[in-house]
């Protein structure tokens, strides 16, 4: 009375193990029309797939914890931005992520709350190089940032053939910082 219900044949191209259909025993009935003769898995009446209904939320948007509609649009624009090639061989694509915390900087420091494009490969990846670009390099061009070797030595060995900009006055702040000079006591 009782019949295998599937049975299993290798497929000879493969050598994968894949199940055939079968029928299931007489007293079987399928639970979702009530006929007999199919298993509730080939049922004529089962609808493709089954979506899960989302769950309205009571979640209360916290200001400075949750993103606001402003952030979720730059990232969305950010996400457009074709993403650099890192330093690993083969130069994969990197991936765009904010900075939440800063194992350099720790709290204080500038990085965290912009967005950046590190390296795509996994955490505990020993291949994983140390890529890191702000996308703020990747928006504005190169010429309306400042060289970084210029700007700490007050020279560049490329000189006029510079991709960036050597006009350190025009990236200084409108107010000039003034410091008081530190006495011994």
């Amino acid at each position: 009375m009782s019949e295998v219900t599937t049975s299993e044949a290798t497929s000879s191209s493969s050598g994968k193990k894949r199940k055939t259909e079968s029928t299931p025993p007489d007293t079987y009935m399928c639970s979702l029309c009530g006929v007999a003769g199919h298993w509730i898995q080939q049922c004529p009446q089962k609808t493709g797939s089954r979506k899960k209904k989302k769950k309205p939320s009571n979640h209360v948007p916290v200001a400075g914890v949750d993103p606001s509609a402003e952030d979720i649009d730059r990232a969305r624009e950010l996400q457009k931005i074709k993403a650099p090639n890192c330093f690993c061989p083969g130069g994969q694509a990197s991936r765009l992520k904010k900075v939440k915390k800063s194992t350099q900087g720790g709290e204080h420091s500038r990085a965290i709350g912009k967005y950046f494009f590190f390296c795509a490969k996994q955490k505990d990846d020993s291949t994983k190089c140390r890529f890191a670009r702000p996308v703020e390099d990747e928006i504005t061009p190169k010429k309306q940032r400042l060289c970084t070797f210029f700007a700490k030595n007050k020279s560049c060995k490329k000189g006029n053939k510079c991709m960036f900009s050597h006009d350190v006055d025009a990236f200084l702040p409108d107010a000039p910082v003034t410091t008081t000079p530190k006495t011994k006591e």
